[in-house]
């Protein structure tokens, strides 16, 4: 080979190289991007005007709606109480489409209904403690002999005390059980009993120690019930629907679930902007909603998760008391998982 070939063969030779070079680093730009690119969100499906009307309870179930209220005005309406009983007319009397109430309420409500009722997800984990101002507390068996004050007799926290003191062997007879209609009637009680205990939901623990001096968590409620069952969750709160209208506006009912594990994603990310709006909504003061949140356990748990913590749970509740949770457990159609 030549002098003039030769060179003509090495620049050819490193244009091939250059080329290969360039396309391998083109390549593999792409892949990184395609890799690395974020998901595209996909856009809401576009329904009529007719919006979902919610109605939550004051508390962590309404805490985690806030931001789906925010960003979602057009598609949904929305209603707090304080009392679960009126959320459950509302839904019964069609006021509302979707009610955020008591797991063992939503029991209750469908045999009520004749099987009317389905639940969505599971919206709100164990929140309840035990507070006190002495430091007498260091097990369950030490609540012999105290006075409790707590809210509804014969809802949640009602009938999980009573489960825990039936485990750590405690007669009713040897406790003073005070019922209060509302978390703020349990708050003053106890600043007018120094000795006295409470059973507390967060966020009103959180406003409760903020309130009284010394006031202090003694016991984790949902930590004692996780020791004695084992495998089993505290499922506080759950959201249900009429199953017509589950039939009849699936697809919507399923865009609301997704609007709510965005909004918790959200507030897992933004706590500050989430405490903003739920004092922005009145749930509670955004000083409150910033400290409890985290301790709120609010969650979005569907489909088969959903299916088989409610179903364990709601079990226990009919061990302790069959009333508890309308005599007999729900059928399988209770529980809503897509097909």
């Amino acid at each position: 080979m030549n002098t003039q070939e030769n060179t003509l063969f090495h620049f050819i030779t490193w244009k091939k190289i250059l080329f290969l070079f360039y396309l391998v680093m083109f390549t593999s730009l792409l892949y990184g991007c395609s890799k690395n690119r974020p998901s595209v969100k996909q856009t809401d499906e576009v329904f009529d005007q007719k919006m979902l009307r919610i109605g939550a309870l004051q508390g962590p179930t309404s805490m985690g709606l806030v931001w789906l209220l925010e960003n979602h005005k057009d598609q949904y309406q929305y209603s707090m109480d304080t009392m679960a009983d009126v959320l459950v007319s509302k839904l019964l009397k069609d006021e509302i489409d979707i009610a955020l109430v008591p797991a063992n309420l939503a029991a209750n409500l469908d045999q009520k209904t004749n099987h009317q009722i389905s639940v969505l997800e599971i919206n709100t984990l164990g929140v309840l403690y035990m507070v006190e101002r002495e430091h007498s507390l260091q097990s369950l068996s030490d609540l012999k002999g105290k006075t409790i004050y707590l809210t509804g007799k014969g809802q949640t926290p009602d009938y999980i005390l009573q489960y825990l003191m039936t485990k750590a062997q405690i007669n009713p007879s040897e406790v003073h059980l005070e019922y209060k209609a509302v978390a703020s009637e349990v708050v003053v009680a106890l600043q007018n009993d120094p000795k006295g205990v409470a059973l507390l939901p967060q966020p009103f623990v959180t406003t409760a120690m903020q309130k009284i001096e010394g006031l202090h968590v003694a016991l984790d409620f949902n930590e004692e019930f996780c020791k004695i069952t084992k495998d089993t969750t505290m499922v506080t709160g759950v959201t249900i629907v009429k199953k017509k209208l589950l039939k009849d506006d699936e697809k919507r009912l399923l865009q609301y679930l997704k609007h709510h594990e965005q909004a918790l994603a959200y507030a897992d990310e933004h706590l500050d902007e989430t405490a903003a709006l739920i004092g922005k909504y009145n749930i509670v003061p955004e000083k409150i909603a910033r400290a409890s949140y985290k301790n709120c356990h609010i969650v979005s748990v569907q489909g088969s998760s959903m299916k088989s913590d409610l179903k364990k749970y709601l079990e226990i509740l009919h061990q302790l008391d069959p009333k508890s949770i309308g005599t007999t457990l729900p059928s399988e159609d209770f529980y809503f998982v897509q097909s």
